[in-house]
């Protein structure tokens, strides 16, 4: 394993820490059955060509993997697992042998060739301790097919494979101690498409989308979070009538406190009532930090992903935001990503519950229209969160942010988001993958 690092080096040079500082990566989880967290893809340029251009100098392409994969990638996934790609120059070099084998999933790209070669090198990974999942399968590729018998995973494009293909790759291997993923599932009903023929874990942002609910009744606890929203969306907040609804609810009024009187807020003495809290706080961190709190509150009984990455949103968009000269709308902005999630997490069409909480009309305008600074940084938030970079790109130039800005201040977001609720730990398990 000395031979690799010494490769990768401590300090790798100009030209790699510039590319570094311009690489776009993002995390895309995995669910499992039950929609909890299984992992975490890593998702980045389509190569590290795109990258270099021309020159594709191994130790600057190595210092790269180091900076964003053993760097970043710890930042962004925590101590959950992690599927990275790697084509055929990767394996030959053993990039991988320097990645923790409890915790991370080598994906071998369809284009790595079918030869003794590939398979010498993936069985040296898997005796090494390495999950084997091949991306992008497709029983045609006969390179994919020779593999197989290395895999541990199998990973299905639910936007290549049509409805009999999906079926039929599960059927053929079904013998086979292998689990399949169901990859760019978009809507939930292609997630129960994809349980119901067998597979175990999915990708995709099905998850964020809204499952409206048969009546328009809203569970008690939930109105009371949607009044709480509601007065901090006010223009000037009443504390005395928010300390009437907060108290009313003895669970909420528990949240809150404990959340308040957690380190995160560094407050020196104990805060032991509801309305001395919101006096020490302010109204600003009032708005921010109860908006926190509720939409953890609210999303208790949603797959957790659906609170994280919202809070990613937020986050993301306040700190874009201070990028463009509109650090005084930051909150708004925060806010703007916050809600983007709420008729996934309630059950209720967005335009509803943007009514109940009165949100601001620039909020409005963002989450609905989306024709004005906050929905547009909205929409560059979706483009990188998918991995779009091209659109990315796109939205940056048109918002003046540099590329560099961006990358940063996502990752910052996902450190916040996982600090905030101590979400580092969730899917720590490293257990074998469950098999068909």
């Amino acid at each position: 394993m000395g031979d690799i690092t010494d490769n990768i080096g401590t300090n790798p040079g100009d030209q790699a820490k510039t590319t570094v500082d311009k690489l776009f990566v993002a995390r895309q989880p995995i669910l499992d059955l039950e929609q909890k967290l299984f992992g975490y893809e890593l998702l980045y340029r389509n190569s590290f060509e795109n990258v270099f251009g021309a020159t594709d100098e191994t130790s600057a392409t190595l210092a790269v993997i180091r900076e964003a994969f053993l760097v970043l990638g710890t930042t962004l996934t925590g101590n959950n697992r992690v599927f990275i790609n790697f084509d055929i120059d990767l394996l030959k070099k053993k990039v991988a042998l320097i990645l923790r084998p409890e915790t991370t999933i080598i994906e071998i790209k369809e284009n790595v060739p079918g030869d003794t070669i590939s398979a010498g090198l993936c069985r040296e990974l898997k005796q090494a301790g390495y999950t084997i999942a091949l991306d992008d399968f497709d029983p045609a590729n006969e390179n994919a097919r020779a593999l197989v018998d290395l895999a541990d995973l199998i990973k299905v494009d639910f936007r290549r494979a049509s409805g009999a293909q999906r079926g039929e790759i599960i059927n053929s291997y079904k013998t086979k101690k292998i689990a399949f993923v169901a990859e760019k599932v978009e809507t939930l009903d292609e997630f129960f498409e994809a349980q119901r023929l067998g597979y175990l874990y999915f990708q995709g942002y099905f998850f964020g989308k809204p499952q409206i609910v048969s009546t328009r009744n809203i569970l008690a606890n939930k109105t009371n979070c949607l009044r709480v929203m509601s007065q901090i969306n006010q223009p000037d907040m009443d504390f005395r009538g928010l300390e009437e609804i907060i108290r009313r609810d003895t669970y909420l009024t528990f949240t809150l406190l404990s959340y308040m009187n957690s380190a995160f807020f560094g407050l020196r003495g104990r805060v032991s009532s509801i309305m001395q809290a919101l006096s020490l706080l302010g109204e600003r961190e009032v708005r921010r930090w109860a908006c926190l709190v509720l939409m953890a509150f609210i999303g208790a009984d949603s797959p957790s992903e659906v609170t994280k990455t919202s809070l990613i949103r937020g986050r993301f968009c306040e700190l874009l935001a201070g990028k463009m000269g509109l650090a005084a709308k930051g909150p708004e902005l925060f806010m703007t990503g916050i809600f983007s999630m709420l008729d996934v997490l309630i059950g209720r069409p967005l335009h509803e519950l943007l009514d109940m909480i009165n949100v601001s009309k620039d909020i409005r305008i963002g989450l609905t229209t989306g024709d004005n600074p906050h929905g547009k940084v909205l929409q560059l938030v979706f483009a990188y969160e998918k991995a779009l970079w091209e659109e990315v790109e796109r939205w940056g130039r048109r918002l003046g942010l540099e590329k560099a800005g961006i990358a940063s201040d996502y990752e910052k977001s996902v450190q916040w988001a996982d600090e905030v609720f101590g979400l580092g730990s969730v899917g720590n398990e490293t257990a074998t993958p469950q098999s068909a």
